[in-house]
């Protein structure tokens, strides 16, 4: 039996936080939101955290502590979180909803803000099991190929935080350490800017 003298380890209180973040997204289709050739949709843990998770960070303190405010901060987190709500959407038929056929697409996610900056995570449909395996037994060659252009996240992504950057007058360096990450600086560049920016350059690939 766990007590707050045992607290929760902090890999399942990460998981426990992303389950129930996952299921309220895709309980509420309208915080998911649909682009041209994009979805997007912000983590944060509002909502999600209750006493049994929240002894997980009972750790005596640390650096451990701002993760645990900010549990969507966390590359790794999100990247699970979205590959979660992606095999989910992509198991589901047209008429649940279901991301199928052309409603295929690449899924954004906003990460929470830390210290002035926020993750960003881009999530490949190819990426999923379930996905590949549909498309293969579809033997849909262009929706590979279109899928896998409008996942080239490192070039969207960069591209766009330069283009806002040097609407807001700033030096922008990526910090990405992964070709489906970026961090952006919140005070000068709006997330929500962040990502139609990348969508208009989504559309002018696909060909919108």
């Amino acid at each position: 039996m766990l007590t707050p003298a045992h607290p929760i380890p902090y890999h399942i209180k990460y998981h426990l936080l992303q389950v129930r973040k996952a299921s309220g997204l895709l309980e509420d289709y309208l915080q998911i939101t649909k682009l041209k050739n994009v979805y997007f949709a912000y983590a944060n843990s509002s909502g999600v955290n209750d006493r049994s998770t929240e002894q997980a960070g009972d750790t005596g303190g640390g650096d451990h502590d701002s993760d645990v405010d900010t549990p969507f901060s966390r590359p790794m987190v999100l990247a699970r979180l979205g590959h979660y709500i992606m095999d989910v959407k992509m198991s589901m038929s047209k008429r649940d909803r279901g991301w199928v056929g052309k409603r295929l697409l690449p899924l954004v996610l906003i990460g929470e803000e830390r210290r002035g900056k926020v993750l960003v995570v881009g999530i490949n449909p190819l990426q999923s099991t379930i996905g590949r395996a549909t498309i293969d037994a579809e033997e849909d060659e262009n929706a590979v190929e279109r899928i896998s252009a409008l996942c080239n996240f490192n070039n969207f992504f960069r591209l766009a935080a330069q283009d806002l950057a040097k609407d807001a007058g700033i030096n922008f360096k990526s910090n990405a350490f992964d070709t489906h990450i970026i961090e952006i600086p919140t005070e000068e560049i709006d997330p929500r800017d962040f990502v139609y920016t990348v969508n208009l350059s989504l559309n002018a690939v696909a060909g919108a």
